[in-house]
């Protein structure tokens, strides 16, 4: 029994080797993995023995010396059975890139098995063409002693599917220091790939969005050093780059001065406070500090980072209001000037108003009164020689009574007099009696604890409050009655108007933009006043204006 390898053109059974032996790249005895006996068998000795057992050549050995045959690869069956049984990808090639052995996690991960590769180049079965060069100079560094101890490449398998794997290598040589056998030892590594891959895309995507924001967004660890920072973050502070925001403290970054030129301490601010504690913060007026040196006045927020329920860090969003700031301050000043000219107008009506009462009460009125007198001067020179003149001076009579009674009713309107001369009560009081009168709606008046003496421009105010009101149970509530309270309580002066009617909705009412609820804010507002107004469709309406008297 010989073992060891065949040389040319030498037949097995001369060398005393088993004649089912096949012969293939001739590289080992029939008891080395990979080979076959009888064409049928393939594998490691441990695998083959139960044919051999089987076999009349084996049968014809002594039991010593099948044990010998046993002892003398012992060795190698223990190394191809632990290459078989390891997860990593383990192939064995010659100096020429040759397969000549294939574990079998190699088997499993590519679809084939060592027959179907064995003897051919590892670059003609597993590398895609761009890879095949690179791999080729490997062996050539190899032959020059040049021996690369890792790399990465792709292997196609047998499906079509392509393999990240992650090499290192192991050179055998003979006594004179040359390659005999390359060892490739491969982690497959395409999870590894495919995972780090989806991190950067999602990283790209973080980014993406990060910077696609005008906001400015950082996040800070418990140190309060910045981490990670977005383009508008740093343009907001001044800098060309996020990248020149990392790792810096964020405190004396941009947030060390006060606005008035003072240092403010991280001991004293509530971001680094709130950060420090893991608390989430809202602040809607604060100043930044740029690279330069100039301010800007920020709205930022910042919230916790946690990790198994500990503060990694936070998480901080600002924005530049400094813009917003100055569109309030000119949306406040434009309001003012409006409030200001409202004001004016009104005042400007009141007394256009007192003009025109004057002088329907003083040219108007008197003519009428003369034109009564002389009526009745007819009605004297007709009494005893023509009773039907007289009968047609009636009616003239009747119609200039008329006349007079609406041009005071006018006067009324546009100028109360009864206001000045005998009060606010008695004049509201008045007026819901007219409006009684006129309209036939039952207006209920209570007053209690009202001053004789009303300051400024309060009782004009609070008469038109009480017309206006009364205007408008008449054109739009449909209500059977209206209560009207006049309170005077220590210093301040209180007007309700309340009725059952139908109500409406106040803010559709403020949207059509009408005058009336505009005028009266206005006037309640340009005597230091407050109106408020409460209603609902089908549940009435009720009006309040309030207003605290200086000096009482």
């Amino acid at each position: 029994m010989k073992c060891g390898r065949i040389l040319g053109g030498e037949s097995a059974d001369s060398l005393g080797i088993c004649p089912a032996y096949t012969y293939g790249a001739g590289q080992a005895c029939w008891l080395v993995a990979g080979t076959f006996c009888g064409g049928q068998v393939q594998g490691t000795f441990a695998q083959k023995q139960d044919s051999c057992r089987n076999c009349d050549f084996y049968q014809t050995f002594e039991p010593a010396e099948r044990s010998n045959m046993r002892s003398q690869f012992t060795d190698l069956v223990l190394l191809t059975t632990i290459l078989d049984t390891i997860g990593a990808l383990v192939v064995v090639l010659d100096p020429d890139g040759r397969i000549l052995r294939f574990n079998r996690a190699c088997e499993v991960a590519t679809g084939y098995s060592l027959d179907e590769v064995r003897g051919r180049r590892v670059w003609d079965v597993f590398l895609i063409r761009e890879e095949i060069e690179a791999v080729k100079g490997i062996f050539q560094d190899l032959k020059a002693n040049r021996i690369p101890q890792g790399y990465e490449n792709s292997w196609t398998t047998k499906a079509g599917k392509s393999l990240q794997i992650a090499w290192s290598n192991t050179v055998l040589q003979d006594d004179s220091g040359n390659i005999t056998h390359v060892i490739g030892t491969g982690l497959d590594i395409t999870e590894r790939k495919r995972a780090e891959e989806e991190r950067r895309e999602s990283d790209r995507q973080v980014r993406l969005l990060l910077d696609s924001t005008a906001e400015g967004i950082w996040g800070v660890d418990t140190v309060g050093n910045i981490t990670f920072a977005n383009r508008a973050a740093a343009h907001l502070l001044g800098f060309d780059d996020s990248s020149q925001l990392l790792g810096k403290n964020a405190h004396r970054l941009c947030h060390h001065t006060r606005p008035d030129g003072t240092p403010y301490p991280a001991e004293e601010c509530i971001a680094a406070i709130s950060s420090r504690r893991g608390e989430s913060i809202h602040i809607e007026d604060e100043v930044f500090w740029r690279a330069d040196g100039s301010s800007f006045h920020v709205e930022y927020s910042l919230h916790p980072v946690l990790r198994d329920g500990k503060v990694v860090g936070t998480v901080s969003t600002f924005v530049d209001i400094s813009g917003r700031q100055r569109a309030e301050e000119e949306l406040r000043r434009s309001h003012a000037e409006l409030r200001a000219l409202a004001g004016q107008l009104i005042s400007m009506k009141e007394e256009e108003n007192k003009r025109l009462a004057r002088e329907l009460h003083d040219a108007f009125g008197q003519r009428l009164a003369l034109l009564n007198l002389q009526v009745s001067e007819l009605e004297s020179l007709l009494a005893g020689c023509c009773s039907p003149g007289l009968e047609k001076l009636e009616p003239l009579r009747a119609e200039i009574g008329n006349l007079a009674q609406q041009i005071h009713q006018m006067s009324h309107q546009l100028h109360p007099a009864v206001l000045r001369e005998l009060g606010l009560e008695i004049a509201a009081e008045s007026e819901c009696a007219r409006h009684s009168r006129q309209e036939g709606i039952p207006v209920r008046f209570f007053a209690e604890g009202v001053p004789d003496q009303i300051p400024g421009d309060v009782p004009l105010c609070f008469y038109r409050v009480l017309q206006e009101s009364l205007q408008n149970v008449r054109k739009h509530a449909q209500a059977r009655e209206v209560t009207v309270r006049l309170l005077g309580r220590e210093n301040e002066l209180k007007l309700t108007v309340e009725d059952p009617g139908k109500g409406f909705d106040l803010n559709a009412a403020r949207r059509k933009g009408g005058l009336g609820l505009v005028s009266m804010e206005e006037r309640v507002r340009l005597v230091g006043g407050k109106l408020s107004i409460h209603s609902e469709p089908g549940h009435g309406t009720r009006v309040e204006a309030r207003c605290l008297l200086k000096g009482h």
